[in-house]
């Protein structure tokens, strides 16, 4: 019965957690403020969905700093590829972000 329990909690807590992180991107998108931030490294991770499958699961975890009130903010998203495109996300590379004028490190990437 337990069992049960948990295959029904774990997608619900997915689906939270997906409704939560949209609301959070809608919400900066509206409220936040743009500004350029460097591209300081792009490291690709890929790893296999399980012993099982062939099925390659790959993103990139992207280093951003860029300047708020004058103090360097540096921080890493995690970007899937059908997300964003990655040419725009080589090191050196000056890209728009929005961030949260409450709290700069919670930012997401600009179009």
């Amino acid at each position: 019965m337990k069992t049960k329990y948990i295959f029904i909690s774990i997608p619900i807590l997915l689906i939270l957690l997906f409704v939560f992180n949209t609301w959070r991107t809608n919400n900066l998108r509206k409220s936040g403020i743009v500004t350029q931030g460097n591209v300081i490294q792009v490291t690709k991770i890929s790893y296999k969905d399980n012993e099982r499958s062939h099925r390659k699961i790959e993103y990139y975890q992207v280093e951003i700093s860029f300047i708020v009130d004058g103090s360097e903010i540096k921080g890493s998203k995690e970007i899937i590829p059908a997300e964003y495109d990655l040419k725009k996300l080589i090191k050196g590379d000056v890209v728009d972000i929005i961030y949260d004028p409450e709290n700069p490190t919670e930012f997401i990437l600009g179009e």
